[in-house]
């Protein structure tokens, strides 16, 4: 922490919505675009996904993702020096009505969501608008990035839950009615579902935590309509289907990728494509 956690503090000093912030998020993208990172698996993603897409199309949208995650990093690195003010950065909410219905049930809400938007900047608006939020996350394998990162999320009131051993703790946290957040939009788990058109082990965590509960499952995400201004759009609940627990789980696991596919491909752009999400395609 001696290196690391000053450096981003003098960063996060320097920076601002206006301007600062803007041109920081330039100077990161233009880098990232030259670096390149994850190239080649991020172009085989849309390759995948957009089968009838051609080459300039899907490079100029990788182009378009760098510039984006660019300025996800520094909408929260902003955020950190005022966490409320995430408040006026979201100027529009659809369907808050699903969300608001399913907390009154009392058996807490399974929130369906993924690397969409900032979803770390969802998570803060929802932290600061008072839900008793947790989010199951995967652990950063280097300790001191981990201890940043966690850092920062408890600087906006998310408390997180491991995913390696988290459904304990996920179970107890919707019995006392919390929110349980779960990105459920890369490769895990041991569904094999589809997947804009192609097979993809999901996890079913969703579904699981849904059905062991009774708590309903509400897809939630957010997407950016220009730097540090953004919309929610919030979705009715799943509806459990009928059938044994094994084809319960199968089946909400699948609804549950139809409806993340759908909310992908309104804003392509703000997905994480470079992430290996069909490994099966890859024979891995």
């Amino acid at each position: 922490m001696r290196v690391k956690a000053p450096l981003l503090g003098c960063v996060k000093a320097l920076l601002s919505e206006g301007w600062r912030g803007r041109g920081a998020a330039a100077l990161i993208a233009s880098i990232a675009r030259l670096a390149a990172p994850r190239k080649a698996v991020a172009l085989r993603n849309l390759s995948l996904a957009f089968p009838h897409s051609d080459e300039n199309w899907r490079r100029d949208l990788l182009g378009e993702v760098y510039g984006h995650l660019a300025l996800s990093l520094v909408e929260f690195l902003v955020v950190q020096k005022d966490p409320d003010r995430v408040l006026s950065w979201f100027d529009e909410v659809s369907g808050l009505e699903h969300f608001e219905r399913a907390l009154s049930l009392g058996r807490g809400v399974v929130m369906l969501t993924g690397h969409i938007g900032n979803w770390e900047l969802l998570g803060a608006w929802l932290c600061r608008k008072g839900y008793p939020m947790y989010a199951v996350v995967q652990r950063n394998e280097d300790a001191e990035t981990e201890a940043l990162i966690e850092a920062s999320r408890r600087r906006i009131g998310l408390r997180t839950l491991p995913k390696s051993f988290g459904m304990k703790a996920s179970l107890r946290a919707l019995k006392e009615g919390a929110v349980v957040a779960l990105l459920a939009d890369q490769h895990g788990g041991d569904c094999l579902a589809d997947f804009m058109g192609r097979q993809a082990m999901t996890f079913s965590g969703p579904a699981a935590f849904s059905l062991l509960s009774g708590a309903p499952v509400v897809p939630v995400v957010s997407f950016r309509k220009a730097p540090f201004l953004h919309e929610v759009r919030i979705l009715p609940p799943l509806v459990p289907p009928e059938g044994d627990r094994k084809e319960k789980v199968e089946a909400l696991t699948r609804r549950a990728n139809a409806i993340l596919e759908s909310l992908i491909r309104l804003h392509p752009e703000q997905w994480l494509w470079l992430h290996r999400r069909w490994r099966v395609e890859e024979g891995h």
